[in-house]
């Protein structure tokens, strides 16, 4: 019951929050709810499959930003790169740990 909460909480920051790490972050948390109670490597493969998906059409939404955050750091505007350090941190870790879930539930599937 409590990774269904995890999961729900985590689609619900993804459609509410406006900032694009923080909808990164929420991708990666509901995906690591479900790859935690993920029955079969099918199951499992789906989850990244649809993970995939959605960061793809995150990018693409939010490309013309992500740009223009690029061209601001280029040019010297630190403000931004140190926010853009933090976000990624936060993503990096929501990654990482998205990916320990899935290590360890391939092991709990291989037995």
């Amino acid at each position: 019951m409590k990774k269904f909460l995890m999961a729900v909480m985590a689609m619900f920051l993804l459609v509410s929050c406006a900032d694009k790490y923080d909808k990164m972050v929420a991708l990666y948390e509901d995906a690591t709810a479900k790859m935690e109670v993920a029955e079969t490597r099918g199951e499992m493969t789906d989850i990244d499959d649809q993970l995939e998906k959605d960061m793809e059409a995150l990018f693409e939404e939010y490309k013309d930003e992500i740009a223009a955050e690029l061209e601001a750091v280029a040019n010297g505007d630190e403000a931004l790169e140190k926010e853009i350090e933090e976000a990624g941190e936060r993503v990096s870790e929501a990654e990482e740990a998205y990916r320990k879930a899935k290590r360890v539930r391939r092991e709990q599937l291989r037995d």
